[in-house]
């Protein structure tokens, strides 16, 4: 039902179109038409955009997990690929926290690395999106222990970051403040930086970084190649539950 001025005290948009001139309305709607063609291509933009997000995200997360499945890095360095989403879980009913993109298993000296896929983010932001998943992680200790079947130390647990080539400048001029790498517990090395280079196909450890594994820190200082990679390799979306729980 059309509700007309009489009927609510407002002049209804059918109401007002016809009280204008046949040169105001035409001018009017071609502004409306306008306006709807203007709204639906940037919703469009929107839209390519994400995808183009999303998939440059997946280039990332599937590049980080194939390199530590059964690769020269992987074999070298002990550190494996297990799953995605660890800790998922944890996250379908609380928005609020954060979750990693990657779980790697050293099973000889019982490390773990968690690593975040990031494709365009400001430094201030990574660092807060990585203490909050950092602190899920602690909070989770025992029952990821529990996942492994070893007992997950503390100290024996290092965090990434791993960015596209294009974004590292932003983190380079961050690193000049020492107080970046840090947390509110005073924990010095909150995560590593890995850069990927989508062009050259290569990822590398951020400059003087290093990992509790001098082999690895070796190897991504150089730069993995995935050409170094063995046959295909797809990566399995699966988190730590359904692991555990099948």
């Amino acid at each position: 039902m059309i509700i007309t001025r009489s009927q609510s005290g407002h002049q209804s948009f059918e109401d007002f179109i016809k009280s204008l001139s046949k040169k105001e309305r035409d001018k009017l709607l071609r502004q409306k038409k306008e306006l709807k063609i203007y709204y639906s291509r940037q919703a469009q933009e929107g839209i390519i955009e994400d995808i183009d997000q999303h998939e440059k995200h997946l280039e990332l997360l599937r590049f980080c997990a194939k390199a530590f499945a059964k690769t020269v890095l992987s074999e070298k360095s002990g550190y494996q690929f297990y799953f995605t989403e660890p800790l998922i879980e944890f996250c379908y009913q609380h928005s609020r926290l954060k979750n990693f993109d990657i779980f790697l298993f050293n099973e000889t000296i019982a490390s773990a690395i968690f690593i975040e896929c990031k494709t365009s983010i400001s430094p201030s932001d990574a660092k807060n999106d990585l203490k909050t998943a950092i602190k899920l992680v602690e909070d989770k200790l025992d029952y990821l222990s529990q996942v492994v079947g070893v007992k997950l130390e503390r100290e024996k647990i290092e965090y990434v970051l791993c960015i596209y080539e294009k974004d590292r400048s932003k983190f380079e001029a961050s690193f000049k403040d020492r107080s970046y790498q840090q947390d509110d517990n005073c924990r010095t090395n909150l995560f590593k930086l890995w850069i990927y280079s989508p062009h050259s196909d290569i990822i590398r450890l951020y400059l003087d970084h290093t990992h509790i594994q001098p082999e690895l820190s070796n190897m991504l200082l150089k730069g993995f190649n995935a050409k170094n990679s063995k046959g295909r390799f797809e990566l399995p979306y699966e988190g730590f539950e359904k692991r555990f729980y099948r």
